[in-house]
């Protein structure tokens, strides 16, 4: 939400308030001022927004009726450039909708936000405000508390320090204080990627397997593992199936898929995408050659091709975009074809889903083409319910949805210096806006990871510049230094918080303390 800011029940204005109802709301903020009856005042530590009551008719202009059925707010351009201005902003007009019963609309975007009910938005866990011995400090980003409020959480550990590798993209809890944890190989496509099997109270490597590890999926049973096999052509593609613990791969070749991946709910099948054409000339090193499948060039190995004949009808990027495989069958049915895809999406060279989240009861898909639009597929309806543009200026490198399916965070980079737009929690079901924060104008990073707790009441942003981010479903914001480089992974394991990157270990909180 950037500088105007209007608060009603949209679109039509149907619910009026009389002055006194108004007065009685607005008075429960003991940072607001009245100045007038219809003008109230934000002031605090240096931020400024007047409050407005209006009354504005169907087309948006105000009337000069009795009561109020808006709350026009303004704060100055100068005053958002304050590092945390606009989150707080931000906060304060999320509160003051939900209060209201009603919506918030960014005059200037044209955003529309649907605030969650008040009872709906749990505070995030307290700290203390008094450093102590061991604790570290954590900053705030508060409509109610001063520029320089500060809380303090226990200093991490460092752990999983055996066997470091190039750097780390992968992070799975699983059960009895075991972790698995992926890494990339490094930035040539020689360099090989590997999972590393982590036990014990200094997670020290037990096992490991190369040939992939970027990207990890768990089956909610936690028998079966995907991964990203090997890269074609400096791209990642393929799909190996792996048992967890003890690290065992199950599929003798790599399947002739690519990411993204998801296991479906409470089953054994799989989502994955199928292979796009290569469309370069360039000769490439043999070790990562493309396979001819029915004339087309794609970015697959001919070995992972000839190793599953039952999947070879299903290698038609011109018919299908996404899949699900049951392996065990040995079958496969198109989810999403290459005509939908496109008709949401586009059909210009390269476009392709890049990130993949599944609904608890499967149902719904959740996806981004890793630029500015996610987007909703219902598989009963076999078609896109919703599809959100976050900006043309957006680049979208996290997706996660929470773990009650109600809400899906969605984060990235983007030019966002006096507008919102590098981070967004949406309605899962309707791709309405909870609310959205500008994290590169704040921090100057992007966000590379996102993590729910497993309660689902606030999620954990992990940024380039190493930051770790907790925000609460209404927007209370903290920040505190996780990794001495990007943080590429978060997970939890209870109550227990690990991050890991560039830094090539593993760093562990207890979450509540």
């Amino acid at each position: 939400m950037s500088q105007d800011v209007r608060i009603g029940a949209l679109p039509d204005y149907a619910d009026t308030k009389t002055l006194e109802e108004c007065r009685l709301l607005l008075e429960g903020f003991p940072v607001l001022k009245k100045v007038s009856e219809r003008q109230w005042l934000y002031e605090s530590d240096g931020r400024w927004m007047s409050i407005d009551l209006s009354h504005i008719d169907a087309q948006g202009d105000a009337d000069g009726e009795a009561g109020c059925n808006a709350l026009d707010t303004h704060a100055a351009w100068n005053d958002l450039r304050a590092r945390g201005a606009l989150w707080a902003y931000a906060q304060l007009r999320l509160r003051l909708a939900a209060l209201f019963g009603w919506r918030a609309l960014d005059l200037q975007s044209g955003d529309i936000y649907s605030p969650l009910p008040p009872e709906h938005a749990a505070p995030l866990y307290t700290l203390p405000d008094t450093a102590a011995k061991g604790t570290v400090p954590v900053h705030l980003i508060a409509w109610n508390e001063g520029t320089s409020a500060m809380r303090y959480r226990k200093k991490e550990r460092l752990v999983a320090k055996s066997e470091p590798r190039a750097s780390y993209s992968a992070l799975i809890a699983l059960d009895d204080e075991q972790l698995l944890h992926g890494y990339k190989g490094g930035s040539y496509i020689s360099s090989v990627p590997g999972i590393q099997l982590r036990s014990g109270d200094a997670l020290e490597c037990t096992d490991e397997r190369t040939g992939g590890g970027r990207i990890l999926a768990l089956r909610s049973d936690r028998e079966a593992l995907l991964s990203d096999g090997p890269l074609s052509q400096g791209r990642r593609a393929h799909v190996n199936l792996y048992r967890p613990s003890p690290l065992e791969l199950l599929s003798a070749v790599p399947f002739p898929l690519s990411p993204p991946f998801a296991w479906v709910p409470e089953q054994e099948s799989f989502l994955a995408a199928v292979p796009r054409k290569d469309q370069s000339d360039r000769d490439f090193d043999e070790n990562s050659p493309c396979a001819i499948v029915d004339g087309s060039r794609l970015r697959i190995s001919d070995q992972a091709v000839d190793g599953y004949p039952w999947l070879r009808e299903a290698l038609d990027p011109a018919a299908h975009h996404l899949i699900e495989v049951d392996y065990r069958s040995r079958s496969w049915r198109t989810i999403i074809s290459q005509e939908v895809f496109a008709d949401a999406f586009g059909s210009y060279e390269g476009s392709a889903i890049e990130e993949l989240a599944v609904s608890p009861d499967g149902r719904k898909l959740y996806g981004s083409d890793g630029y500015w639009t996610a987007a909703c597929f219902d598989r009963a309806e076999d078609r896109f319910v919703w599809k959100r543009n976050l900006h043309e200026s957006m680049r979208v490198y996290a997706l996660a949805l929470s773990s009650c399916g109600r809400y899906l965070a969605v984060g990235g980079l983007a030019d966002d210096l006096h507008g919102p737009e590098s981070f967004a929690l949406l309605h899962a079901h309707t791709g309405e806006f909870v609310y959205r924060l500008p994290v590169y104008g704040t921090f100057r990073s992007a966000v590379y990871t996102a993590a729910w707790h497993p309660d689902g009441n606030h999620l954990l942003l992990g940024l380039a510049n190493g930051t770790i981010i907790e925000l609460s479903l209404d927007g209370e914001a903290r920040y505190f230094q996780g990794l001495k480089g990007g943080i590429q992974a978060l997970c939890f394991q209870g109550d227990r918080l690990f991050a890991t990157g560039a830094e090539k270990a593993v760093r562990a909180w207890n979450s509540l303390e």
